[in-house]
């Protein structure tokens, strides 16, 4: 929990200057897009193996203010530094879905839908953030 606690604090003190001016950090996650995938080969009591691995190539942080939902990418040894912003959108506007462990979020009927993978641990936090935004934006989701 902490661990998790820290991560969203750090994204939203970082996000600090890509908000417009007046706004606060309501919801934060953490999701990623992509996939690097690896493999090692092993060798457990005599006998071999193959162990497959996949992480996600990038790292965001969703974050909803009272005005606007962004996807900031982030950056740092920790995937915790805000460096850009990839989206923002008013969040009035915006229809944000969970399936799983997934997010999935557009602007309007002509904008493509984008998807994101909620991060290990910041399940509770997705929710409450799809939550959110659809509240503020009803009759969107």
């Amino acid at each position: 929990m902490l661990d998790r606690r820290r991560r969203a604090e750090a994204i939203s003190r970082g996000a600090a200057p890509f908000l417009e001016p007046g706004e606060t950090v309501v919801h934060v996650v953490q999701v990623g897009a992509g996939h690097a995938k690896g493999s090692a080969d092993i060798v457990v009591g005599g006998v071999p193996g193959t162990v497959y691995s996949s992480r996600p190539l990038k790292f965001y942080g969703l974050i909803a203010t009272e005005r606007n939902v962004y996807a900031l990418r982030l950056g740092g040894k920790h995937h915790r530094e805000p460096e850009a912003v990839l989206l923002k959108w008013p969040v009035a506007q915006v229809s944000m879905r969970r399936n799983g462990n997934k997010i999935y979020m557009r602007e309007d009927e002509e904008t493509p839908e984008r998807g994101f993978e909620v991060s290990s641990l910041f399940g509770k936090r997705a929710k409450s953030l799809v939550a959110y935004v659809s509240r503020q934006s009803p009759g969107r989701s």
